[in-house]
């Protein structure tokens, strides 16, 4: 089993195009994942979806009730660190649908 970030389809909006391109710019969709295992030798079993609400429930909601003690910060690269995870998570809030974490349950071919 791995998983990826990627994308739910090819037809994504710009901004999370934009996004993705200067974070990762390697993102695939999870078609173009699937044949890269399966031209690496690997029969894909299964693809599975982290469902949205569990990026909320353990990661964003956690993240940004610990970020509540670092906003008055005088830092400038906390503050930056601040900028970013919010537009992450505006991001994610707006258009989850398009992308996201899946997992792909492989076998060796």
């Amino acid at each position: 089993m791995l998983n990826s970030c990627n994308y739910f389809s090819s037809d994504v909006p710009q901004p999370v195009a934009t996004y993705w391109h200067n974070g990762y710019p390697a993102i695939g969709t999870e078609a173009e994942n699937r044949v890269r295992a399966e031209h690496s030798g690997f029969e894909v079993l299964a693809v599975h979806r982290l469902p949205s609400q569990a990026w909320w429930d353990n990661y964003y909601s956690p993240l940004k009730e610990n970020m509540v003690r670092y906003r008055d910060s005088d830092d400038e690269t906390v503050q930056t660190v601040i900028k970013e995870i919010d537009e992450e998570m505006a991001l994610f809030e707006m258009y989850s649908e398009f992308y996201g974490y899946s997992f792909y349950v492989l076998r060796a071919g």
